[in-house]
């Protein structure tokens, strides 16, 4: 659902399976959110004004949450699990080809994946050391990755100038 602040009411956007961990598109037109019926989920976008019929984002049958959207809303990056339960980041293009890809694909896994305020840089969380740490590397690339967190780190968050990552 989504409520209105200004008008009051409430408008349903979802009417089938299970839903949750919604994300909003930049341009406030589009949610991202976890569906499915049973064990099958996928990451699915839904027009915010509960019109259309919603497009499935990911693929396989073990989606993940989405996270985070492009700033020109023109990929989203989320999680989904591989076939042991191993959460890996991928990006999907939402228009033209589609594009899906796996952008970090740890043997230990990778999860909260965050695009910069300028779509330059993707930070996530890998656990490859035994512990969660964030890094960040280029998007699109090329590039490598760089150790932001020593210590241990979760959920990455671009402050609103873009200069810094906290977590």
């Amino acid at each position: 659902w989504v409520y209105d602040i200004a008008r009051g009411g409430s408008n349903r956007i979802t009417t089938d399976g299970h839903n949750e961990h919604s994300i909003w598109s930049p341009d406030g037109q589009l949610l991202a959110t976890r569906s499915g019926v049973g064990t099958r989920r996928y990451i699915r976008l839904h027009r915010a004004d509960g019109s259309g019929d919603p497009q499935q984002a990911s693929r396989g049958d073990h989606a993940g949450y989405p996270h985070s959207w492009a700033p020109d809303g023109s990929e989203i990056a989320f999680i989904q699990n591989d076939d042991k339960g191993v959460q890996h980041v991928f990006v999907q293009s939402i228009s033209g080809d589609q594009t899906f890809r796996s952008i970090v694909n740890s043997r230990s896994g990778d999860q909260s994946p965050e695009f910069s305020l300028d779509g330059r840089w993707l930070a996530y969380v890998s656990v490859d050391s035994g512990r969660p740490e964030v890094f960040v590397q280029p998007h699109p690339g090329p590039g490598s990755r760089h150790a932001i967190s020593t210590g241990g780190g979760t959920e990455p968050a671009w402050a609103r100038d873009g200069r810094e990552l906290f977590y």
